[in-house]
């Protein structure tokens, strides 16, 4: 079992992140392998990724491979990268294995065989839970008992999707007075996020990033899909662009005020030439570029 941060146990997490990149052959997710345990208020981005020579993989997971027990107000950006041979994979989770998953929400890119939107396989409660149809690619999720739903990219960015379904907000008493989510239309790529995100721990001085970082995107080569990470130090104004190796303007992929601290977002190369492609973050004081390779 293999997660960005526990590999497995029956553990509580609560406000807890994963950013990594995570690769493995049977339970793999992006913030915990397999779960037996509760996890409520976190989330997972990076992407999780099965070795292409797993012949039977029991869970592939964006944010957990395999869970048996409590899964409550938590999301996943993460990028599920299957095989053709037996992904078993969830854009949140790979593998149901009873239990329950609550308020929960997946938009990352999944590919591979045997694959659903939001879960792969298994069986339990999912009980108002939703995946991107169009940031997935898939159209279909695979849970029995009451089965998620899927919405398009600008129905998963209106608050009221969320809001008519229970979910407690920020500026809402309706659902509750936890304000346990928030939604700007820029943090988290215009998706709802957690509050805790921008009040709690990442104000905290100790975790505070202090400088500017644009890491190299992954998978690089890559095909056709690959994520790009970087780092700020101060809420500010970001644009991240790609752009071709005669310097036109390819696509981009944020445009506008994103908190401090570590931050995401996953380029689809699907209609674009093999070649190689450049990636520059601007913010307020900085420029910083990097290139990557696209084979097709």
């Amino acid at each position: 079992a293999v997660g960005g941060l526990v590999g497995e146990g029956d553990v509580i997490i609560e406000k807890c992140r994963s950013n990594v990149n995570v690769l493995g052959y049977n339970y793999t997710g992006g913030l915990i392998g397999r779960s037996d345990g509760v996890i409520s208020q976190s989330y997972s981005m990076g992407s999780v990724t099965l070795f292409e020579e797993a012949e039977t993989a029991m869970g592939t997971g964006g944010f957990v491979g395999a869970s048996a027990n409590s899964i409550s107000n938590c999301f996943s950006a993460s990028n599920v990268i299957g095989n053709s041979i037996g992904t078993y994979g969830g854009g949140f989770v790979g593998r149901r294995e009873g239990g329950s998953i609550e308020n929960s929400f997946s938009y990352g890119i999944v590919t591979g065989d045997l694959c659903g939107g939001f879960s792969g396989s298994g069986y339990g409660n999912t009980i108002n839970c939703f995946w991107d149809v169009e940031t997935s690619g898939i159209v279909d999720s695979t849970v029995y008992e009451n089965d998620p739903i899927g919405f398009t990219t600008t129905e998963m960015k209106t608050l009221s999707t969320f809001t008519d379904a229970g979910w407690d907000f920020v500026g809402e008493s309706a659902n509750g007075t936890e304000d346990i989510w928030d939604i700007n239309g820029v943090t988290n790529n215009g998706y709802p996020f957690l509050a805790w995100m921008s009040t709690g721990i990442m104000d905290n001085e100790q975790f505070t990033v202090d400088n500017y970082k644009l890491e190299q995107n992954y998978p690089n080569p890559f095909n056709p899909t690959t994520t790009i990470s970087f780092s700020i130090p101060s809420m500010q104004d970001v644009k991240l662009s790609v752009f071709n190796s005669n310097g036109q303007l390819v696509k981009e992929l944020i445009n506008g005020v994103v908190n401090a601290g570590m931050h995401s977002s996953t380029f689809n190369a699907e209609n674009l030439n093999s070649g190689i492609y450049f990636y520059t973050l601007q913010t307020d004081g900085k420029k910083l570029s990097n290139k990557m390779l696209l084979i097709k």
